[in-house]
């Protein structure tokens, strides 16, 4: 796998709405599908480390944070190894800003993830990658960070709503964590409060537009 370009980004509090961006009806569906896959990643770890009593690759992510990438192999080659990858240090240590920046992180393929996972959950893994087949104004992948036994899910959102911190246009990051409260100004949410929010739950119980 080509060597990745890492941007470890410790993201300015800012809260964002929708703010009269144009909507895309297909994108709107594909954010809903991102969110379903965002839930099932986390909640398939989080049963994994019930299980077994440790993150998945615990020893490795002591040391080193370990990055998983979900894509398709088109993707993959769009994306030609450059991530948005987030090491958030505020889920993992009461002090980040005097806690010294990983300089390195160890890139796995979602499938060394799924063969782990294997190794103690009974039902089958189910594979999830972006639905959208091409990197457009945002990269088409899911990224989980496994660090020091807390593991962030990350996806990225075409729509600009109120939970997601806005990189750009077109582009929205939310994620999911194992640590113990959210984080609001980077957008990074324990599930049981994502989930809880008015606006989560009228969003995904919306029908999906026929686009066809």
């Amino acid at each position: 796998m080509k060597k990745a370009v890492v941007i470890v980004l410790f993201l300015a509090a800012i809260f964002l709405s929708c703010n009269g961006e144009k909507s895309n009806p297909e994108q709107e569906d594909f954010d809903r599908i991102r969110l379903n896959h965002l839930n099932y990643l986390f909640e398939t770890v989080r049963e994994y480390a019930a299980v077994k009593g440790a993150v998945p690759f615990a020893a490795e992510s002591d040391t080193v944070p370990v990055v998983v990438i979900f894509e398709t192999e088109e993707q993959a080659e769009r994306h030609n190894g450059k991530y948005p990858i987030i090491v958030h240090l505020e889920t993992r240590f009461p002090e980040a800003d005097s806690v010294e920046k990983p300089q390195r992180v160890a890139i796995k393929k979602a499938d060394e993830l799924y063969r782990e996972l294997k190794t103690a959950l009974n039902t089958g893994v189910i594979s999830v990658t972006d639905p959208q087949a091409l990197p457009g104004k945002k990269p088409c992948l899911y990224i989980m960070t496994i660090y020091k036994n807390v593991f962030d899910v990350t996806t990225f959102l075409h729509n600009p709503l109120p939970f997601t911190r806005k990189l750009a246009q077109g582009n929205n990051k939310v994620s999911l964590t194992s640590a113990k409260k959210s984080y609001p100004l980077v957008a990074i949410w324990t599930q049981r409060e994502l989930c809880g929010k008015t606006v989560y739950k009228v969003f995904m119980n919306e029908p999906f537009n026929d686009t066809e």
